[in-house]
């Protein structure tokens, strides 16, 4: 447990997310057993404003209030130099201190915001013992400032609405244009329940609410008070409005088995045009079994699309659709090919119990385009093993084409049809066999038994069953790791195709295969080089569980195939730090500069040489070399980056990578060169004119370079971050130089304010931006920022309206604007922002 004094300091944390994650820490009901109440009073007379602030807000946790404490707010209230402090406690006294309910309520209606809000928010907490306050706080939610009507709000969720506070609830919900109110009481409403059913008529009527929010709302609540809003609903879906119909029909179907009674009528809603009609569908098919004659009907229906839907539904059903399997059938006849998948999924779902389609499911399969051939396949392997025996039949015709088709029918199956295709590894005609094989790959199952059957494959008389099998295993992956010692002894016995398909095998399989190591080391010494380059990849894969392989792998380096090379210097970048007597091995392939580029191996050499990172600071010398190279294919990138992953130890390769930065025409290899610049380390009398340079090159370097420069502090940056902040194409760069300038400083951010007053309304608006993302340093805008409330362009108004709220009380000369702003401004979303950020401020929020 962290010990106590660190905790009351970290309340002057100036992260506001950590200060967040701190306060709701310490205001846990066992607050108490991790910090002490001298504690506690000793943070209230800390030197910092901000943590005798939090301790305030801590204390409004207990309850009942710490005694001992009340001494020392008093004397907060009377003599702290601080005027939010002092107004903090005298809320604090006004609200928490062993108030009675009636006082609370009283205070509901005090002249003074803050000590409304704190006084909903105290009278939420007494919880449903609070019922006597819920007249007084219907009345508060039509309350001046949005913060109160919300905390109005959320006290109704502690307390419960109650019956009585219901109606007035939706009646607001209807009536008022607070689109932040609204959320509120919509979250209120939705912990009601059955016991609303008195409620039932005036949620139905908000179903015809022009305010789509208000009527999906109304319709959500029926849903969740039950049975008694059936019939409520049911009306509904007779309005002429097709957006009545709609949500009326998704309100049933959210009741589920509850809504049984309301099944005659969706039925009947499918004669509607428009989008009611499948809603009511869609309905029928979470009501469960009840529904299905309806859906069966609708099946038969001429309008495709709604035969479609009613597939959709039954498939949702599963096996209690089983009722519906022949008008399924029927519908597998479709001429519409959505809807033929749509029932070939339906009887999928159905499984075992549909086992009558499997005729026309096999049809599907034969003559029907992809989709629908697949759909059929999928439903045939659910329905089980008698929907596949023709198939597995098929597999004894002596005709080759006849059992290809069934094998490939099989796969098509999928799971369903493994099992054939495992038991047509062991027919006695050899194309069955491989063909199998070759198909089991092709869908890679995973199962025990499908490994094993393939495992038994490898011992075939035929060499190319066994190579398929190989190729199988392969397929599988790290499913197949039981494999792996047959695999080895193809290696080891068999010929040079079957040895190079079982090394490529086992590189599929990789990790778990360790203790096959010693047989892949062996074959990194084989005659055949494809198998030593299958081998050296293969032990790349395992990873570090291989690591014994290391120094069979160094020696491949000198390997006079470059395929082998290639493969045992990834590898080795596997290993990392481990692999690092592979050094100077793998500086001579550096710089053997005779090596076409195409083959990308001494890229490859480089970024081992980074994986090994220190360890590999002999080789900064050849590194550098192949950094200032300026064109070798990939090769800069991988030099620059390697020299990073070295880090500090690569001290002397800072001139090539500033030089990197400027003049290589790889624009990865310039990036990469300032990241590693970073790594080793920045020196900022020369780095500041390689950064401000970068701030031109492209996006990426252009946000690495303002990052850098407000992270080394540069003052001299900041006229050319002024240009990136208010001129560049690319939002993630303008915002990382709007942090890297408020980095800077007081004059920085000057300089932002004088751009609000541009002519150009995109600079204005990245300007706001940036002193958005600048954060609370960023308050010596708020003058120009109140200016902006009048801006023309209402995007910048929004934005202003939008920060000057983030401020809270630090922006409170910007009340009276905002004010005139939430009942003058032309835009509503401008208006409901002042709304929300005249609240913060006033309130301190």
């Amino acid at each position: 447990m962290t010990s106590v004094p660190p905790l009351i300091e970290a309340l002057c944390n100036p992260d506001h997310d950590i200060l967040q994650k701190l306060k709701k820490l310490l205001g846990k009901t066992d607050a108490k057993t991790i910090l002490s109440v001298p504690h506690l009073i000793d943070g209230l007379q800390h030197p910092e404003k901000d943590v005798r602030q939090s301790v305030i807000e801590l204390l409004a946790c207990f309850r009942p209030t710490l005694v001992e404490a009340i001494p020392v707010l008093e004397g907060l209230r009377i003599a702290d130099p601080d005027e939010q402090i002092r107004a903090s406690a005298e809320i604090f006294f006004q609200t928490r201190c062993q108030m009675t309910i009636p006082e609370l309520i009283s205070l509901l209606s005090n002249s003074d915001p803050r000590i409304r809000l704190q006084a909903a928010e105290e009278i939420g907490r007494c919880g449903p013992g609070a019922t006597a306050a819920i007249p007084a706080l219907i009345k508060t939610l039509g309350d001046e400032y949005c913060g109160v009507r919300g905390k109005a709000a959320e006290a109704f969720k502690c307390i419960g609405p109650g019956a009585e506070a219901v109606a007035t609830l939706i009646r607001l919900l209807q009536d008022r244009m607070d689109f932040y109110l609204k959320e509120e009481i919509a979250d209120v409403l939705t912990t009601i329940g059955p016991e609303a059913a008195d409620s039932v008529t005036a949620l139905a009527d908000c179903l015809r609410n022009p305010d789509s929010r208000v009527s999906q709302i109304a319709a959500d609540l029926l849903g969740r008070i039950g049975k008694s809003s059936v019939q409520s609903l049911v009306v509904a879906l007779r309005d002429p409005n097709d957006g009545v119909r709609c949500i009326a029909a998704e309100a049933l179907g959210k009741m589920g088995p509850d809504a049984v009674e309301a099944v005659p009528e969706l039925k009947s809603a499918c004669c509607f045009s428009g989008q009611g009609a499948p809603r009511a569908v869609r309905s029928l098919g979470k009501i469960g079994r009840a529904a299905v004659p309806a859906l069966v009907h609708i099946l038969r229906d001429p309008d495709d699309d709604l035969r479609r839907v009613a597939a959709e539904s039954l498939q949702e059903l599963g096996p209690d659709a089983v009722d519906a399997v022949p008008a399924l059938i029927e519908a597998l006849e479709a001429k519409n090919w959505r809807v033929q998948y749509s029932a070939a999924e339906a009887l999928g779902a159905i499984g075992t119990e549909a086992t009558a389609a499997g005729p026309a499911l096999r049809k599907l399969l034969d003559v029907s385009p992809d989709d629908q051939m697949r759909a059929a396949a999928k439903a045939l392997g659910k329905i089980g093993q008698e929907a596949i025996r023709p198939y597995l039949d098929l597999l004894r015709n002596g005709n080759t084409e006849i059992q290809r088709k069934a094998l490939d029918d099989l796969a098509r199956i999928g799971s369903g049809g493994v099992a054939g295709l495992c038991a047509a590894l062991c027919d006695q005609n050899v194309f069955v066999r491989k063909h199998a094989a070759l198909l089991l790959g092709t869908i890679q199952p995973t199962a025990v038994d499908t490994v094993r059957a393939l495992m038994n494959a490898l011992h075939d008389p035929d060499d190319e069953v066994r190579e398929q099998a190989c190729d199988a295993l392969g397929h599988i992956g790290s499913g197949a790791v039981e494999a792996a010692p047959g695999l080895v002894e193809l290696i080891v016995n068999g010929n040079d195709r079957l040895s190079s398909f079982a090394v490529r095998a086992l590189s599929k399989i990789g990790a778990g295969s360790a203790p096959v190591v010693p047989a892949l080391t062996k074959a990194l010494k084989d005659d055949r080089a494809s198998v030593r380059a299958d081998a050296a990849e293969a032990i790349g894969k395992i990873g570090p569980d291989a690591i014994a392989a290391i120094p069979a792998l160094i020696d491949a380096l000198a390997d006079r195939h470059d395929s082998v090379r290639r493969m045992a210097i990834a590898s080795l970048q596997v290993f990392g730090s481990d692999a690092v007597n592979a050094v100077p091995a793998l500086i001579q392939v550096l710089q053997e500069t005779a090596l076409p580029d195409k083959l990308l191996t001494r890229p490859r050499a480089a970024a081992t040489l980074g994986s090994i990172g220190r360890g590999s600071v002999a080789a900064v010398p050849a590194l550098v070399e192949a950094l200032r190279e300026n064109g070798s294919r990939g090769l800069s990138f991988a030099a620059a980056r390697a020299l990073g992953e070295i880090g500090p130890d690569a001290a002397e390769a800072v001139p090539a990578l500033h030089s990197a930065i400027l003049n290589c025409v790889d624009p990865d290899a310039r990036l990469a060169s300032l990241e590693s610049l970073e790594k080793i380390g920045l020196r900022v009398v020369d780095a500041v004119p390689i950064l401000i340079e970068g701030l031109r090159d492209y996006d990426l370097m252009r946000r690495k370079c303002a990052e850098l420069l407000g992270k080394i502090g540069s003052t001299a940056a900041i006229p050319d971050l002024y240009q990136v902040v208010l001129h560049d194409e690319d939002d993630l760069v303008r915002n990382v130089a709007a942090v890297a300038l408020g980095k800077l400083g007081p004059t920085a951010i000057s300089g932002l304010v004088d751009a609000l007053s541009d002519s150009d309304d995109e600079v204005r608006e990245h300007a706001v931006d940036a002193l958005e993302e600048i954060g609370p340093d960023a308050v010596i805008a708020v003058p120009a920022l109140i200016e902006m409330l009048h801006d023309p362009n209402s995007e910048v108004r929004w934005k202003s309206a939008f920060l000057l709220g983030e401020f809270s009380h630090s922006a409170v000369a910007a009340a009276p604007a905002l004010k005139l702003v939430r009942l003058s401004d032309p835009e509503e979303a401008v208006r409901s922002m002042a709304d929300k950020s005249l609240s913060r401020i006033v309130l301190g929020e």
